[in-house]
């Protein structure tokens, strides 16, 4: 009993702080999307502005009023990127832990290649891809080293810019599915009770 409070009082701070700070939020922009806010200018600038309830007013406009076209739009743009974010960055993320897990012929240089990105902050990556796929530069302008017209492929405007979060997010799912494949081989150890196998690969299956 006494284990379990003191796990409890561990974990108190943090369970504070995420039920503010993020539920506590959600919480309050759900209640302000069932107001009137924003109808004024003026109550942006109110210590404590007035709210009228509205109800589920400002959904029936979202969905049926001028800004359902770009709504939906955004909607369909929001799914296309999660399900190509996560397809793409989970399944390459597997196939190539399951690749380095049969040991092949410069395994490590494989493995800096594949965690090279996680090595470079969002700040540097961001301002890489932006240089690369910029309409009047990069990317576009590489044919005309070949005497080929520029390509005018907008790529920073459309769907396929999912590929950028897909190849910065690749490493973490390969070095997550690479890490639960070494802790779970340390728990066969542990139950069997190989200890060398056990530290190994518990170790390896952390970092």
């Amino acid at each position: 009993m006494r284990d379990r409070i003191t796990a409890f009082l561990v974990l108190l701070p943090s369970l504070l702080a995420v039920g503010i700070f993020v539920y506590g939020f959600i919480g309050q922009n759900l209640w302000v999307s069932l107001t009137d806010w924003g109808k004024d200018p003026a109550q942006a600038l109110a210590l404590h502005p007035k709210l009228r309830f509205l109800g589920l007013e400002n959904y029936r406009e979202l969905f049926t009023g001028f800004v359902d076209v770009r709504f939906r739009q955004s909607a369909v743009n929001l799914l296309f990127f999660t399900l190509f974010f996560m397809a793409g960055s989970l399944g390459l993320g597997l196939l190539l832990a399951l690749a380095l897990d049969r040991g092949p012929k410069g395994e490590g240089f494989f493995r800096t290649v594949f965690l090279f990105p996680m090595a470079l902050s969002f700040v540097v990556t961001g301002t890489i891809w932006r240089w690369l796929l910029q309409p009047q530069g990069g990317v576009n302008v590489l044919p005309t080293l070949f005497g080929l017209p520029p390509l005018r492929f907008p790529w920073l405007t459309t769907r396929e810019q999912a590929l950028v979060f897909d190849w910065n997010r690749l490493p973490l799912y390969t070095a997550g599915v690479v890490g639960l494949v070494l802790l779970h081989v340390a728990w066969r150890a542990y139950r069997d009770g190989e200890r060398r196998r056990l530290l190994w690969s518990a170790a390896s299956g952390g970092l």
